[in-house]
């Protein structure tokens, strides 16, 4: 079981659900400055490693280095004082937008000693905290819970939700975005039965009769409709933008949000460009269209070309293997419960033209599209693999980028035949997950304890490796990069008898920065080089100063001040002066 107590839950918790109201200094209108900026005395990061002087900005931009101060009698100073500034953190892998919506319904994340819900009475209390305030008909959305056995689901467990729910059509995503429950109303409404035929995912059922638990694609038989019944109205209005605002607060300028998971697609664009242009959104919002078969590809295409400053299309996302957590990655080798997980795609048509990975990178490398790749058995991997070498025996180079997500089985031969295709592929990690995920992944992999999430490898063998959260599958208590890497830098300290191999400074600042920016399109973050976008994040101290001992970074370092296009955006103490 998930502990949480090390990390003073409660103060993180009160933080984030206090996130100040968008009229505060947080999310001031980011607009570019016609006037100059400099940052001056501190530890100026042009990346991961380079240091300059001063750091001047002009428009939004990055427009010199180590320049005259006294050339520069009208900019605006911002007196560092010692800090340390860095390109913005970006989280290049989260569900911020469905996590945040399900949160501002019914919060299953913090049940219990802030843990997550782990059972159907601790769920049920949940919802009758608020199921008087529900209108009549409406529907209920809730997100965050975490079983210890998912195929235990039973009958008597839905009957507990349905007399919660008295009556509304309700579903319920787990923390992994992979399970979801849903009551009897909503089985009947979307016709659920032993009979219903799914691509890949389970039923579960209790002497013939579904339970309400949906795992993997079998949530889409109840997600995709009622979504698109009642989210869109909802999300309008219920979406909140505090929980962006925390993002900005802990030192991320970007996010890669996936919209989307095996339950549904939310893609959502326009609410953040309607922010954006009522001067509230902090942070850029790099968005993926999720997929689910070849079909899906050609309708992504709608999304291309409509960028903002700040909301921007990314390409799109595609589940390759299940949630390992519930011990669905796709491996060669059988886990505890004696399968080798679930795959949504096979490398050829057995399973249809609509389910050939083949076919669907070929189709998004036709269209210059960037595909991101749940990947976390070896089989996951391999199957991308395949469809890469497909197209470049075919074209002789990728056209696209391909970021491979997660990657907890990936092995050596993989990683030397990904180096081969360059630039073109890319990888993103979550050290957070170490901790996280040690329980569970313990109880379906015990055998493969010494594989799981090798990062330091991955890093070190030289493919470009961003950071990131996969919040919600990260609680809140673990979103800051601080304590992300906090648990790279001493995983015997926060894991006891650990066999994780600890990242370097220099691994995670570069993950966070380049590594991250290497997810996306564009080519304006990651750095401060000169023509490079002014996403900037102070820390009080310089991160390379954190002696050894100090295992929780969050101890000494704070976040002082985040900048987006040379916007100040959220701000604690540093002050900037003519």
């Amino acid at each position: 079981m998930r502990t949480l107590a090390l990390l003073a839950p409660i103060a993180t918790l009160i933080f984030f659900l206090s996130a100040p109201s968008t009229e505060g200094t947080e999310s001031k209108a980011i607009k570019t400055r016609k006037e100059e900026v400099l940052f001056i005395n501190g530890a100026i990061y042009v990346n991961a490693t380079k240091k300059v002087t001063n750091l001047l900005i002009r428009n939004g931009k990055v427009i010199a280095h180590n320049v005259d101060v006294r050339d520069h009698t009208t900019a605006k100073i911002v007196d560092l004082k010692n800090a340390a500034a860095y390109p913005g953190f970006h989280d290049s892998h989260n569900h911020l937008l469905e996590a945040s919506f399900g949160l501002s319904e019914v919060d299953l994340m913090h049940c219990k000693n802030y843990e997550p819900c782990r059972t159907a009475d601790a769920i049920a209390e949940k919802i009758s905290l608020l199921i008087d305030k529900i209108p009549d008909n409406s529907p209920i959305f809730g997100v965050g819970f975490s079983l210890e056995d998912y195929g235990a689901w039973s009958l008597k467990d839905l009957a507990k939700i349905d007399a919660a729910t008295k009556g509304h059509p309700a579903i319920f995503i787990d923390n992994l975005g992979h399970n979801c429950i849903v009551n009897s109303v909503a089985l009947k409404k979307y016709d659920v039965t032993s009979k219903t035929k799914i691509h890949a995912g389970t039923i579960v059922l209790e002497n013939g009769q579904p339970t309400g638990m949906l795992r993997e694609m079998a949530m889409s038989i109840v997600s995709i409709p009622m979504f698109e019944e009642f989210a869109d109205p909802i999300l309008a209005t219920k979406l909140e933008l505090k929980f962006f605002d925390a993002w900005a607060k802990l030192g991320y300028t970007s996010i890669n949000d996936m919209m989307g998971g095996p339950m549904a697609r939310m893609i959502q664009p326009e609410i953040f460009k309607q922010w954006e242009k009522e001067g509230k959104l902090p942070i850029r919002v790099n968005y993926a269209y999720f997929i689910f078969n070849l079909d899906d590809v050609d309708y992504a295409l709608k999304y291309a070309g409509h960028d903002t400053e700040l909301v921007r299309f990314l390409g799109v996302k595609i589940l390759v293997d299940g949630g390992i957590d519930s011990g669905d990655g796709w491996t060669s080798w059988k886990n505890r419960e004696g399968n080798n997980g679930i795959h949504y795609v096979t490398n050829d048509d057995t399973e249809g033209e609509q389910y050939n990975l083949n076919r669907i990178v070929e189709r998004a490398e036709d269209l210059k599209l960037n595909i991101h790749y749940h990947t976390q058995g070896d089989k996951a991997v391999e199957a991308v693999l395949k469809a890469l070498e497909n197209v470049w025996s075919k074209k002789g180079r990728l056209s696209s980028k391909h970021t491979l997500v997660h990657l907890c089985f990936i092995t050596d031969d993989q990683l030397i035949k990904l180096k081969k295709f360059g630039s073109a592929v890319n990888v993103t990690v979550q050290p957070a997950l170490w901790k996280v995920e040690e329980s569970d992944l313990k109880r379906y992999y015990p055998d493969h304890i010494s594989e799981i999430y090798p990062l330091k490898k991955i890093v070190d063998s030289g493919i470009t490796t961003g950071m990131s959260t996969d919040f919600s599958v990260t609680p809140i208590e673990f979103a800051s990069p601080l304590t992300g890497m906090s648990i790279a830098l001493h995983p015997q300290k926060w894991i006891p008898q650990s066999q994780f191999k600890p990242l370097t400074m220099k691994d995670l600042i570069h993950g966070f920065t380049a590594g991250s920016a290497a997810t996306i399109p564009q080519e304006d973050t990651g750095t401060l080089e000169i023509g490079k976008s002014a996403d900037i994040v102070i820390f009080n101290k310089d991160l390379y100063s954190i002696l050894p001992e100090n295992e929780d970074l969050k101890k000494e370092v704070h976040v002082i001040s985040t900048w987006v296009a040379g916007k100040n955006v959220y701000s604690a103490s540093i002050e900037g002066k003519n």
